[in-house]
């Protein structure tokens, strides 16, 4: 049983990968928001929990910004981040759904980063995300 009033924020995927074992459930989703000013602002959030050793939830945010969901745009691209990181944690044994579980609304959060994806410039200096060397190592292409 998760804990979710014990909450640890990890700062990597290595570092969320050490504390929630092998085979357990993890939880990826995604969620986006749109701030409207005299410029609109997108953030795109990965989050993905899984429950620690211990109880607790483990959790890792990893957030992008743009002023567009489109796929010329990090964060328009967040699902085939997400895509990536579900095939890499599935191909270490993990049981990976989709959702996430309810937090308290004040909780500090901490952005983390995602080893298993490289981001490059694409055509027309737009940016791609690509698996890294490290999903290639564990996610047979």
């Amino acid at each position: 049983m998760i804990d979710v009033t014990r909450i640890l924020n990890v700062g990597s995927l290595s570092a969320f990968i050490e504390e929630v074992p092998a085979g357990s459930t993890v939880r990826v989703e995604v969620s986006d928001v749109m701030r409207r000013n005299s410029v609109n602002v997108v953030t795109s959030t990965l989050t993905i929990h899984g429950g620690g050793r211990t109880g607790e939830l483990v959790e890792l945010r990893y957030s992008m910004h743009g002023f567009d969901f489109s796929s010329k745009s990090r964060a328009g691209q967040m699902l085939t981040v997400a895509q990536l990181v579900r095939e890499y944690l599935a191909a270490l044994g993990f049981d990976v759904r989709s959702g996430r579980y309810a937090v308290p609304d004040n909780l500090v959060r901490l952005e983390g980063v995602l080893e298993c994806i490289e981001w490059r410039r694409g055509k027309e200096q737009h940016w791609v995300v690509e698996p890294s060397e490290a999903y290639r190592r564990v996610v047979a292409l």
